[in-house]
Parts: C-alpha cells; sequence; structure tokens
C-alpha cells in the first residue's frame, strides 16, 4: 500500500492523489461521492434466493469462523435470518465470497467489542447501560444516523468530535451503533449506501495535537470496521477540521490507514464556507443538516435517545 498524501490545489483541500487508480475507478469513485449513475441489483424473489443458498455455500468454504458458528448457536433466529443476510449481500452487490468473509469478520469484531454477553443478540441502546464510558457516549451522541437521506438516497452518519469521550472502544461501540439505527429494516439505506461527515469542532481554534491524533487513531479503527465488518456500502466521506500543518500530517497517516477505496472517496476541508458548499454540491443541503451545521434539520438527539430507550424497553 502506497502513502497518499494531500497534493490538490488549494480549492479542493484535503483530496488525496489518485495515481495508484485505474481512470475506471476514479470515475467511479466520483460517481459514488456525487451519487450518480447509482447500480442497484434488481431483487427478484429468484435472485434472492440464489444469492442466499451461494451465501451458505461460501460459508461453509470457511473453516476459521468461531464466532459465527457461536452466533448460530447463541442467536439462530437472528444471524440465519434473510433480512439479516441480506443485508450483508446488498452491501456487497450480491457477492456471496465477500457477504461471507465481511459476516465471519464481523461477529468476530462484534464479540471482541461487545463480549459474549451483548454480542449474540440485535443491537439497540440497552448494550450502552453497564459500562459507564458507554453511557456516556451514547448520552453525548458523538457519533448517530441522520434521519433524513440525501438527494441520492443515502443515509448519513453524522459525527461531531468535540462530543467524543475518551474510552476509545466506546466511541467504537457508538458507531456500529449508529450503523446499525441506519441499516437494519432500512432496505433504501442498504441499497444506497452512506455518506459519512465528520467535524472535529466548530471551535475557532483547532484541537490540540494530542486530541487530534487521538482522533485519528480512533478514526482509522471505526472506518476499517465500515469496510470489512459492517455491511454497509460506504459512499463517500467529508471531513472538516480547522488544521495546522502538523493536523495535516496526522491526517496523511489516517489516510494511509483507510485503504484505497476509500481514500479515492474521502475529502478533507479546513475551511467551514467551502465544506457546506461541497455538502450541498454533493446532494446534502440545508434541510437534511443539523442546526449547528448551519442546516434546517428538525432533529433532536436527545429527544430520538429517550424514544429509542422506550421503544427497546416495551420489547422486554
Amino acid at each position: 500500500m502506497s502513502l497518499l498524501s494531500f497534493s490538490s490545489p488549494p480549492a479542493d483541500r484535503g483530496q488525496p492523489t489518485l495515481d495508484s487508480l485505474t481512470s475506471e475507478e476514479i470515475e467511479q469513485a466520483e460517481r459514488d461521492k456525487f451519487g450518480i449513475d447509482q447500480v442497484i441489483t434488481e431483487e427478484t424473489p429468484e435472485i434472492i434466493q440464489n444469492a442466499l443458498e451461494q451465501l451458505d455455500e461460501e460459508l461453509q468454504t470457511i473453516s476459521e469462523k468461531e464466532a459465527y458458528e457461536l452466533a448460530e448457536m447463541f442467536c439462530p433466529d437472528y444471524v440465519r435470518s434473510t433480512n439479516f443476510r441480506l443485508m450483508f449481500l446488498r452491501s456487497t452487490k450480491f457477492d456471496a465470497a465477500q457477504a461471507a468473509q465481511k459476516m465471519v469478520i464481523y461477529w468476530s469484531r462484534k464479540v471482541e467489542l461487545f463480549g459474549p454477553d451483548r454480542a449474540f443478540r440485535k443491537m439497540s441502546v440497552r448494550d450502552f447501560e453497564d459500562d459507564e464510558g458507554d453511557r456516556l457516549a451514547l448520552a453525548l451522541g458523538g457519533i448517530c444516523a441522520l434521519p433524513e437521506p440525501d438527494e441520492a438516497g443515502r443515509r448519513i452518519i453524522y459525527s461531531m468530535r468535540s462530543r467524543w469521550v475518551e474510552n476509545s472502544k466506546s466511541m467504537v461501540r457508538l458507531s456500529w451503533l449508529a450503523l446499525h439505527v441506519a441499516l437494519e429494516d432500512n432496505v433504501s439505506t442498504q441499497q444506497h449506501g452512506m455518506v459519512g461527515i465528520v467535524v472535529n469542532t466548530l471551535s475557532s481554534q483547532p484541537p490540540d495535537i494530542s486530541t487530534h491524533r487521538y482522533h485519528q487513531k480512533i478514526n482509522r479503527i471505526i472506518w476499517r470496521d465500515f469496510q470489512e465488518a459492517l455491511p454497509l456500502q460506504i459512499m463517500s466521506a467529508h471531513t472538516y477540521v480547522r488544521s495546522s500543518i502538523t493536523h495535516s500530517i496526522i491526517m496523511d497517516n489516517m489516510l494511509f490507514a483507510i485503504g484505497r477505496h476509500l481514500r479515492a472517496r474521502y475529502c478533507h476541508y479546513n475551511i467551514f464556507g467551502e465544506f457546506l458548499a461541497a455538502l450541498e454540491a454533493h446532494g446534502m443541503d440545508e434541510t437534511i443538516l443539523p442546526a449547528e451545521l448551519g442546516g434546517s434539520l428538525d432533529f433532536n438527539y436527545e429527544e430520538w435517545l429517550d424514544q429509542e430507550r422506550r421503544r427497546v424497553a416495551e420489547l422486554l
């Protein structure tokens, strides 16, 4: 993997170099960023049935899948449900081999993150009740799924890093919850994918270097899980941070770690007005953005959290 650094003109600050990509890959990355000419697999009953059978066959060929086998033992109805398996197939454009690999990694990673007591059930806010860091992370909502999709039907995962907590595992767990909120029982999001909006701070001062370094460390883990373990399609990511040269060096290192696919779809800005203009150009206008970004979206995270807690309590 080659180290890619920021080298684009100032007006397009933060775009990584694309020298290692083919012209077709560059064109596809641009289509993904703008949400144009999306290819949605036709889902006839026959196609779905064949894909599920192929997925079963591919899973049988994977020898090391201890966590997946535990999931089949402890939550068979969930792990073998059509809806759960279709999430993984849709995330790979119905490539059964890739979907099987992702499912195995998903369960391994989920057990690592949540432990066996919380891993083998459908994710919800109750998974954040026992750990103090988890409770604080959930209350602050530093990573959440916004309710409205963009013009291309893509759901937005919004991260305000000034509301992140110091417990790194809690932040990664919160990112998993946000993804499950966006994906589960939402076929459109599974088909059209996700866009990430990441804001370091709205303060006039950039975060200190140690904080920025910590944020990028957690960011690398989250983006790795998004690509390798979770059943979603990442269409693009837009980051705003007031930065210095040192901040940019740290950002270069983060881009090195997230992989060539996401690097081609990752946009970084250090001027707030340019950031907002770019979001609108990429199909995210003020009507679907929160008020702290100058938007008019009617979304109150605390109210959503209260409603979600009541909903989960009624199901118990």
